[in-house]
């Protein structure tokens, strides 16, 4: 007796997307924990008139929210046949 409403092509795509999704939710917090690690040289940073980890934390810390939206999007994304 078949699957009624099985689409082993479906289901592949759908734990493709999962797979994709959690590995750019991982990259993104690990970017995060980055720039949570070197935010205690930020106010240092500032007092000695560079900017150089503040740039560092701005920069990856957008870039780490982005990859975690982007990875939640993904996961949740359900192909259409």
């Amino acid at each position: 007796m078949p699957h009624i409403g099985f689409n082993p092509a479906l289901e592949e795509r759908f734990q493709e997307n999962r797979r994709l999704g959690s590995d750019l939710l991982m990259l993104g917090w690990v970017f995060l924990g980055i720039c949570a690690i070197t935010g205690i040289f930020v106010f240092q940073d500032i007092r000695e008139g560079t900017h150089m980890w503040l740039v560092w934390n701005g920069f990856f810390g957008i870039v780490g929210l982005a990859l975690v939206a982007i990875g939640t999007i993904i996961r949740r994304r359900v192909p259409h046949e």
